[in-house]
């Protein structure tokens, strides 16, 4: 020691200081240092490896020193094991996390009766079986009641109508299952004097990465050698995305549409089938003015789709990590 004294220079921030964490508590450490040949004598003590500048030795940089305000060193891992023996402390977190497929899903029910007369009407015109492709009138229809035609409408030698598809009430809510929630658990651990500066040259217990850490969510320092991020937070929690519209099945048959010369289906002119088949009227000299349509349910069906997705969102405070 005698030897370090003379040349001004300290132990701390030479080398990588080992036995921090081996021998927690003992009070001793041993430093890792090497001489340039003909540097100094052989004096049988401790060697450094020293730079000579002008014929003076530079001063030694402490690695914690240089590192920017509001960054510490620490060490990290992602089991939480515990913290290596002369540590100052720990932290636990979660490092984000993933929603299995089955996370968050829909429930769609049927919210009331199913219905098969109230809807749009659509009645094609032609001129042949084959082509009930001219003009087209709607109306809107509601049960079995009359409906008035807009206007008063020809009808014409062949018409098509379609049926009306089943109506009814669809109602979608998101169900959640917490245990396809899986987190990535983290520590990290604090650390004092030749332990901080032998970490923040890169040396780290077996499991744990040599990082640096500073409150909040912030870049990595540029000018340092921790470049890998990792963002922890307090927790994390499942959010899904609120349900798409679920849609309806079920099926309607037997439905007619009777058409009458009036506004309020007194004077029938002719009655046809509303399933979307091209036929004759037999009709095409008279005029319409009202239509009633029925229809029956077939099958009252049930509500699918209502598709959903999962996603992780971080809670609580947040840390930034940056490792080596």
């Amino acid at each position: 020691m005698a030897g370090l004294t003379g040349c001004g220079l300290e132990l701390s921030g030479l080398g990588s200081v080992e036995g921090d964490f081996v021998d927690a508590g003992s009070g001793s450490s041993e430093a890792s240092v090497t001489h340039e040949a003909g540097a100094l004598p052989d004096t049988g003590s401790t060697m450094v490896s020293a730079t000579h500048d002008g014929g003076r030795d530079a001063p030694p940089t402490a690695c914690t020193a240089s590192l920017p305000a509001g960054w510490t060193t620490t060490l990290f891992e992602h089991a939480r094991t515990a913290c290596p023996a002369g540590g100052a402390g720990s932290h636990d977190g979660v490092a984000g996390g993933s929603a299995g497929a089955g996370a968050c899903s829909c429930s769609c029910a049927v919210g009331g009766p199913v219905g098969c007369e109230t809807g749009t009407l659509q009645m094609a015109s032609g001129n042949a079986a084959s082509a009930c492709t001219g003009a087209s009138t709607s109306v809107a229809v509601s049960g079995e009641f009359c409906a008035p035609l807009p206007t008063a409408m020809p009808m014409p030698a062949y018409m098509a109508v379609p049926t009306i598809p089943p109506s009814g009430t669809c109602t979608a809510s998101v169900e959640t299952d917490g245990a396809q929630l899986s987190k990535d658990a983290v520590r990290w651990c604090d650390l004092s004097g030749g332990s901080a500066e032998s970490v923040c040259a890169g040396s780290a217990p077996t499991g744990f990465a040599a990082c640096i850490v500073h409150p909040g969510s912030v870049s990595c320092p540029t000018s340092s050698g921790f470049a890998t991020r990792t963002l922890v937070s307090d927790d994390v929690a499942l959010s899904c995305a609120p349900c798409s519209s679920c849609e309806l099945t079920g099926k309607c048959g037997s439905a007619t549409v009777a058409f009458f010369s009036d506004g309020n289906c007194n004077n029938a002119i002719i009655g046809i089938n509303a399933d979307g088949t091209c036929a004759p009227t037999g009709v095409a000299s008279a005029t319409a003015g009202s239509v009633l349509y029925n229809a029956g349910v077939v099958s009252a069906g049930s509500c699918v789709g209502g598709g959903t997705s999962a996603s992780v969102t971080p809670t609580g405070s947040t840390t930034t990590v940056c490792c080596r």
